[in-house]
């Protein structure tokens, strides 16, 4: 049995849990011999805790971080749109 730790950005804690915990649900049943804690907004904590054998543990903190990478680059890209949008306005509203 092995212990992981490793700290995330709390921002994107919904990604790893989903829509009313359906990820995680998910995740807990393919990886049902890990125990996966992930830590909740009243905690303050930003470190997930993945306990089980270190195959498993491994390949879940490879999803996990491809993941929220995955939430990251579509926050950029999100606010970079945003900041276009933003721009056009202005422009439209100067002429």
């Amino acid at each position: 049995m092995a212990v992981l730790e490793f700290k995330v950005d709390t921002r994107f804690l919904k990604n790893i849990v989903g829509k009313k915990g359906e990820t995680l649900k998910k995740l807990n049943e393919e990886y049902d011999q890990v125990y996966i804690k992930i830590p909740t907004v009243e905690s303050n904590s930003d470190i997930v805790v993945l306990r089980g054998p270190k195959e498993d543990i491994e390949k879940l903190k490879t999803y996990i971080v491809q993941t929220l990478e995955a939430a990251k680059h579509h926050e950029v890209w999100f606010s970079l749109i945003n900041l276009f949008i933003y721009l056009f306005q202005f422009e439209f509203i100067i002429n």
